[in-house]
């Protein structure tokens, strides 16, 4: 989660390998994403979603794509991303620039 965190200092490449990686782990059985969702990854992706984070579009593609992955199946999770400083105002900023 480390990698992810914004103005950690990791490289651009080094973030949205993690954050590709977090993805495919975010797919796995529902105790790998629970760890996911422990390790505080929800609010270091909602935060890499925010204007202004410094992540590129491939890495805010694929931290869109954990926060996805995460939401499916569990309602514990979908409101932890809802609620995590507006979350969901995050996605949809993102989602504008990847899709534009």
């Amino acid at each position: 989660v480390a990698l992810l965190k914004p103005g950690a200092g990791a490289s651009a490449e080094a973030q949205r390998q993690a954050a590709c990686a977090f993805k495919n782990l975010a797919l796995g059985s529902s105790a790998v994403t629970a760890r996911i969702a422990s390790a505080g990854a929800i609010e270091v992706l909602v935060a890499l979603l925010k204007p202004g984070s410094g992540a590129n579009a491939s890495t805010q593609e694929h931290a869109a794509g954990v926060l996805k992955n995460l939401a499916c199946g569990s309602d514990e999770h979908k409101a932890r991303i809802a609620s995590v400083g507006e979350g969901i105002s995050a996605v949809a900023a993102a989602m504008g620039a990847v899709c534009t």
